[in-house]
């Protein structure tokens, strides 16, 4: 049984119906603890967009453990349509994974800004890197996660590429929707968003 998969050794002397369970029960909860960590994940996002503004105020509500229950169920829900609609995992995979690694490279254009927009916080903090070598660490990353992109969408076909251009396209749509209606009513969304910590800037 030397490089072979668990289930030929499970099989050996597990019942036909805790096999099954193993195999298949196995697979499911390995995939349920996934999404959980990304449900957990894209739900923080979606709450600190629904307290800046940018979406209503009732999705961002907490029940008594300060949890957003009603992101969480949106979250959720939206994970188990894969599920439901039975598509194959590694189409499900690079479908998020492709325009979400894009997306990603928003994360590392504030490595390169902090020290200039908060150098005392950069002068002051426990750990810091030399200014150029953050930026040469910030071109590697973007240069490799290009790649992948590229690797990715490779691998989707014209009409789901198309599909993720209307669905991030939707959402400009509905940002600038947003910003007008809440401009209307004397607010600022995108001054809001753009505002720093009190804790950064003490």
């Amino acid at each position: 049984m030397i490089r072979q998969p668990l289930s030929i050794a499970a099989e050996t002397f597990m019942p036909s119906w805790m096999f099954k369970f193993f195999v298949i029960g196995g697979a499911l909860f390995a995939l349920l603890t996934s999404m959980l960590a990304l449900i957990m994940d894209y739900s923080r996002g979606v709450w600190a967009a629904a307290e800046d503004g940018l979406f209503p105020a009732w999705l961002g509500a907490t029940n008594k453990y300060g949890v957003p229950h009603r992101i969480l169920l949106l979250t959720g829900a939206i994970g188990l349509m894969p599920i439901l609609l039975e598509l194959p995992l590694d189409y499900v995979f690079a479908m998020m994974n492709a325009p979400g690694m894009l997306l990603g490279l928003l994360v590392t254009i504030p490595a390169v800004l902090a020290p200039k927009k908060l150098p005392h916080k950069f002068e002051n903090a426990w750990f810091k890197l030399p200014y150029g070598l953050i930026v040469a660490i910030v071109l590697i990353n973007m240069a490799v996660t290009l790649f992948f992109c590229y690797s990715l969408f490779a691998t989707l076909t014209l009409p789901t590429i198309l599909g993720i251009v209307a669905f991030y396209g939707g959402g400009t749509v509905y940002f600038y929707v947003r910003v007008n209606q809440l401009t209307r009513k004397g607010i600022d969304l995108r001054a809001k968003m753009a505002a720093y910590d009190p804790s950064w800037v003490s």
